[in-house]
């Protein structure tokens, strides 16, 4: 956990406020933030309160990590102190409390529970420190407390009081806090795709996004193993298909993003999806962070956006129409390429859109990347695991135009060859235009946070295979999965998940016999399951009932899920 300065209580004590301040405000300088001396004031203050506290509460031996940054929220923890109890949040705030303070104080809470490894294990309460007000204990005892507690207020004279009942109400851990390796320990936050995009578009590697998950080395390993395809390609002036595979959250489009925002750029490179709200949502955040960068102006930020982040359809109809036009991308990342049109798709269209192209999209995007003398490169980001829909040309028609063309060839990993479903297999045996790379295989889920087997199981569900599911239901610790029959209860639970400033959501589709919010006749089609007890919980009643199951299902509701 990277904090601006840490010490022991024992140290704090012994220093000079204006000592510790200073070591902040050089931090502060060293990260590119400007101080002011409203800010050293604050500082100074909040660090006499801490002194106190710690005396008055024998906390020598305890730790303190003051400005610990939070990488996801882009935002700082005043101070943490780590007890022989507990690891405690202080936010600090001169004004009085308010609901808005106390949610900011809950989320860094929630922040440290779900992406430190050293805070999953170990009691965490939010403490919010405002104004000079007293301090009283919460109304209802702490019998099971919450994980992290309810957050907690009281003046800056009456952290001491607080802290001292915190370590008089919480019972003593199993394992006590190591102050030295909580401060080593890795923080591993997830990234939204747009946060992701954002930090690759600024010129930051997929290697600074998967630093901090030390768990998922494998992102950077197919990073760098498109890049070496990449490089080959250009030394030897060859045409190649990049084939990555992986199961869902594993990465996949931030690989992509990675080799069309690196030095490829400059050759010229886009991303192809054929999703609307991507293109649109990654094209206005990448432009808005351009210009707070004071990168370009807007204008010049959208323009360059609108290259980067292309859609699949109007880019291979634009090319296809005209023959003799030249693409000025080099390489193309092109986003479920599992999900491109086969020819009798590309020949109908859309409702909404009579298509121009004539053959499959897969033959397209080879032709017209192909039209270029020298190299060329297309990245295809596979999604496995998913059904292949009607109109859709799988991974086999893929294979099938790169062997119809001897111009090209192509990598893959072995997965690329061994899929049950014979329209994802990119070749019924290993042909001499494909080289096997197993680094470009992605495995290791990113989504799931504290759980790794939610892809797994959701595949053994998928499947219709009961005793798989039932198995990683078992070992798993927390399999992040629900299942109810009744909205209000569904409702409730959500916005029990909800804690600080996180919010709750639920979707379906629109119409009268849909859940969506748009339905006219809101109402729920509950169908069955197809592996009867799964090992999912069971939301079942409001926050103060509901209840999680991950073995035994009960005989009513087991054999119902919901259909989205």
């Amino acid at each position: 956990m990277r904090a601006w300065f840490a010490c022991s209580g024992a140290e704090l004590l012994a220093r000079d406020p204006r000592d510790t301040v200073g070591r902040l405000a050089s931090a502060q300088q060293a990260r590119g933030f400007a101080g002011t001396p409203d800010q050293e004031m604050a500082w100074q203050a909040q660090v006499r309160d801490l002194q106190a506290a710690i005396a008055a509460c024998g906390g020598r031996a305890w730790t303190v990590a003051l400005r610990s940054d939070l990488l996801r929220l882009e935002k700082r923890i005043d101070a943490v102190l780590l007890t022989d109890r507990a690891i405690l949040c202080l936010e600090f705030k001169t004004a009085a409390p308010n609901a808005a303070a106390m949610a900011e104080a809950e989320d860094y809470a929630l922040d440290l529970r779900d992406f430190h490894a050293g805070s999953r294990d170990h009691a965490i309460v939010p403490v919010l420190v405002a104004g000079r007000q007293g301090w009283s204990p919460p109304a209802q005892p702490w019998l099971l407390p919450k994980h992290p507690t309810d957050p907690l207020v009281c003046g800056a004279e009456s952290l001491g009081a607080l802290i001292g009942w915190v370590q008089a109400t919480l019972p003593a851990p199993t394992a006590a806090i190591d102050g030295a390796a909580w401060l080593e320990a890795p923080y591993r936050p997830v990234p939204t795709i747009v946060e992701a995009a954002t930090m690759l578009y600024a010129r930051n590697g997929v290697a600074e996004i998967a630093a901090a998950r030390a768990d998922a080395a494998n992102l950077t390993r197919t990073a760098r193993a498109i890049a070496r395809h990449i490089e080959a390609a250009r030394a030897e002036a060859a045409r190649t298909v990049v084939f990555v595979t992986g199961i869902p959250g594993a990465g996949k489009t931030l690989c992509g993003l990675n080799a069309v925002f690196g030095p490829a750029r400059l050759d010229g490179a886009a991303f192809l999806t054929g999703n609307a709200p991507l293109v649109a949502v990654l094209r206005a955040a990448l432009a808005r962070d351009a210009v707070a960068r004071s990168d370009c102006d807007r204008t010049e930020a959208e323009r360059r956006t609108q290259a980067a982040l292309q859609n699949v359809h109007r880019f291979l109809e634009d090319c296809a129409i005209d023959p003799a036009r030249l693409p000025p991308e080099r390489l193309i990342v092109f986003d479920e390429a599992q999900r491109a049109w086969d020819e009798a798709k590309s020949l109908t269209g859309t409702q909404n859109k009579r298509s121009r192209l004539t053959m499959s999209e897969p033959a397209h995007t080879l032709e017209i990347m192909g039209r270029r003398e020298g190299w060329s490169v297309v990245v295809a980001l596979i999604g496995n695991g998913q059904e292949i829909n009607t109109g859709e040309a799988g991974l086999a028609e893929w294979g099938r135009v790169v062997a119809a063309n001897p111009r090209w060839r192509a990598a893959a990993a072995p997965r690329a060859l061994s899929a049950a479903d014979p329209v994802q297999r990119l070749a019924e045996e290993r042909p001499d235009w494909l080289e096997i790379d197993p680094d470009l295989d992605l495995v290791v889920p990113m989504r799931s946070v504290r759980e790794t087997a939610g892809a797994a199981w959701v595949n053994a569900l998928l499947d219709g295979e009961t005793a798989e599911a039932r198995r990683i239901a078992d070992a798993a610790s927390a399999l992040p999965y629900f299942v109810t029959r009744d909205l209000v209860a569904m409702r409730a639970g959500l916005r029990g998940f909800a804690r600080g400033q996180r919010r709750s959501g639920w979707c379906g589709p629109p119409g009268p016999g849909g859940c969506g919010r748009k339905a006219s006749a809101p109402r729920c089609r509950p169908r069955r399951c197809r592996t009867g007890s799964c090992g999912a919980g069971r939301i079942s009643a409001p926050p103060t009932r509901w209840r999680r199951r991950q073995r035994n299902m009960p005989a009513r509701g087991s054999n119902w899920t919901w259909s989205a």
